[in-house]
């Protein structure tokens, strides 16, 4: 993975968070990272993150990417701080099985606005059938 060039400042933490899913027009999608990394450098607050996917199943890698961005969008949202910024380039999801590492996009708005706008096609249908 790539880390800052002070690794040894790097804090590790496992995720403490009360809140461990995004609300999507009622969809709640969970994402709960599994290491939270802060670190300070030249001065700035960093946060990033670690979810690992342990399973046999193949993801695609387009839902993979989906789930890296997530990770970043996530941690926006519930996990950093006041000051603190998100380092997009150090949010992975880690595919174990795979040995393969995805880090989230430096801009994740598209993925995040297609995932609303099937949240609520999903709302949409649901209520039809329920």
């Amino acid at each position: 993975m790539n880390f800052p060039q002070q690794v040894g400042k790097v804090h590790c933490s496992f995720s403490k968070a009360t809140i461990k899913e995004c609300m999507f027009t009622g969809v709640r999608i969970i994402v709960a990272p599994d290491l939270i990394l802060r670190w300070e450098e030249n001065g700035k607050h960093y946060v990033g993150a670690v979810k690992f996917k342990i399973g046999k199943k193949k993801w695609k890698p387009a839902a993979a990417y989906r789930a890296a961005s997530f990770i970043a969008y996530f941690l926006s949202k519930h996990v950093a701080n006041e000051g603190e910024i998100v380092d997009h380039s150090r949010c992975f999801l880690v595919d174990v099985m795979e040995q393969n590492t995805i880090p989230a996009p430096s801009n994740y708005d598209k993925v995040i606005s297609d995932m609303k706008n099937s949240c609520v096609e999903y709302v949409q249908l649901w209520d039809k059938v329920a």
